[in-house]
């Protein structure tokens, strides 16, 4: 059984879900009473399972759409383009991709309470208890998931369990980067203790993604609680203990090849433990909206977007692929260089006439845009999508969580507050990314070779940037000064005709440096929302849990 098909994309409950959670834009609001709750809905298996269909991809569309990448790869210095301010540190309160964001994530987490409060208060007797506990634990893994955007985006956020009570209140605090993340554990915990090892349904999560989710955010625990620069142990200990259990009791491998990890047909592999689920054919906020944002060029969609013209990786970035041209298969993925060949990918071309052809693609560097436009999540025109695909809206999944990640986050509590490690695991697991993607194996890691080989293996999935705030809870001024010097200028990549393998050269004309300091670590709140609820500016407080 497949999410997209059974429970997405021609579920009747679905719709009416749709319709009975559409959140308002404002986090502290919720719709009225009556079409909150339908006490007449929650009576089967089916229903409760419709009713945490719209947590795999429609709630997080305001965050993914415009905001995902500027976020997580722009304020980290892989990515440049638009949505400039992000790049520049220097993002105001009135973005409206700021609240765009803001609201994204809280409308999750309305959604979550409210799948959470009426099963509780409505599932009927004909739900299997496995089914009810498995809604459960959907609503609270991605509440959890929708805070550890939150916390690490904003730092002090308010924890709201229930929005029912959120409307009468005038005086909504937000609560310490500490609770956040001690609600955030508590989530994890319930979702790894009712969810099954294998997904229900294609695309849904397992008790692994929660184990994985649970290392993460105990290595982040880890890192906030350090003192003196080291982590705190008894949560790297966690994280390692989790992360240990993923990789050697899951079962799970890593995809075989790099590239094809970004391709529609391999949605939902075994690496996949966490994906946004989209449906191209899906009404506007269902479908993947990243190729549209992300593509050169119309001719490689298929359709009248495309917009991705001026973005692309930072001088920053392009400065390590071409120092190390060894690490193509991840390059060419990720990013397009003059002369690239793709003969799984194919580009739109006219002929006289105007009639439509489609030819693989072969990326030739355009004047005046960017030099390495983005090249993951590019999915290709229907052609390459088995006839699927639309404008502004395809059907392949974006990860927020993958096998590899777990992978590296292992090595990571191994380091733990070693400079260096050769541990056995760290080795296997560390070489186990770099083969796949064609490097040479080492036979000892540092801090500093993880931290690169964490930003090469996911650039471009917008995961950067929450890298380099755990290295600012251990080390500020190290952290801004890494940020201040990176070069996000524009670079300019040429091909260097008749080499085999091939081989590129870049220069860096525009120099752009950007310091970071502490007042901008975190992202403003949304100027409407402080405006309409002062308190949120006051001091945090602890969360009575």
């Amino acid at each position: 059984m497949n999410i997209k098909i059974n429970t997405i994309k021609v579920s009747a409950l679905f719709l009416g879900l749709a319709a009975l959670w559409s959140c308002s834009s404002d986090f502290i609001e919720r719709p009225p009473e009556d079409r909150y709750v339908d006490a007449n809905f929650f009576k089967t298996d089916d229903q409760v399972l419709a009713s945490t269909a719209p947590l795999y991809a429609r709630t997080w569309f305001g965050y993914t759409d415009k905001a995902s990448f500027p976020i997580g790869d722009g304020r980290a210095g892989n990515y440049r383009g638009g949505w400039q301010n992000y790049v520049r540190n220097v993002t105001e309160a009135t973005e409206p991709e700021l609240r765009a964001t803001w609201s994204a994530f809280f409308n999750t987490v309305a959604h979550c309470n409210a799948v959470v409060r009426n099963i509780e208060a409505y599932a009927g007797p004909e739900v299997t208890e496995g089914i009810r506990n498995h809604g459960l634990a959907e609503a609270r893994f991605m509440r959890a998931m929708a805070y550890m955007y939150l916390v690490r985006l904003w730092g002090p956020v308010p924890i709201i369990e229930d929005n029912t009570k959120s409307l009468t209140s005038t005086n909504i605090r937000t609560n310490t980067i500490a609770s956040v993340y001690q609600f955030i554990v508590r989530d994890f915990e319930f979702a790894a203790a009712n969810l099954p090892p294998t997904p229900l349904q294609t695309g849904r999560i397992t008790s692994w993604s929660a184990k994985g989710m649970l290392a993460k955010t105990y290595l982040f625990m880890a890192s906030y609680h350090s003192s003196g620069g080291n982590r705190d142990q008894d949560y790297l200990d966690l994280a390692k203990d989790y992360a240990e259990d993923v990789c050697k009791n899951s079962g799970l491998a890593l995809l075989e090849d790099y590239w094809q990890l970004f391709r529609s047909q391999n949605d939902n592999n075994e690496e996949a433990l966490v994906s946004l689920q989209w449906v191209w054919n899906s009404s506007y906020g269902g479908g993947n909206p990243l190729p549209s944002q992300f593509a050169y060029s119309s001719d490689i969609t298929g359709f009248d977007d495309g917009w991705g013209g001026w973005q692309g990786a930072t001088s920053d970035l392009v400065k390590y692929y071409i120092a190390n041209q060894r690490d193509s298969i991840r390059r060419k993925a990720t990013l397009f260089f003059d002369n690239d060949y793709y003969n799984y990918m194919h580009m739109r071309k006219f002929d006289d006439n105007g009639n439509a052809t489609f030819v693989p693609l072969q990326f030739e560097a355009i004047q005046n845009r960017s030099q390495a436009p983005i090249k993951k999540y590019m999915p290709g025109p229907p052609i390459d999508n088995d006839g699927k695909g639309a404008r502004q809206s395809t059907d392949n999944n974006t990860y927020l969580l993958r096998l590899a990640d777990v992978y590296l986050d292992y090595v990571e509590a191994i380091l733990g507050n070693n400079g260096s490690t050769t541990d056995a695991d760290a080795l296997l697991y560390f070489n186990a990314i770099r083969e796949r993607a064609g490097m040479p194996e080492v036979n000892s890691i540092t801090e500093a070779s993880l931290l690169q080989e964490k930003r090469i293996e996911f650039a471009m999935e917008h995961h950067y940037w929450y890298e380099l705030l755990k290295w600012y809870y251990r080390d500020p001024e190290a952290m801004k000064a890494y940020v201040g010097d990176q070069d996000r200028g524009d670079p300019q990549v040429s091909y260097v005709p008749n080499t085999n393998p091939k081989q590129w050269t870049a220069t860096y004309p525009n120099v752009e440096k950007y310091p970071l300091t502490d007042q901008k670590l975190y992202l403003p709140l949304p100027a409407a929302d402080a405006a309409a609820m002062p308190s949120l500016t006051m001091d945090p407080i602890d969360y009575e849990f």
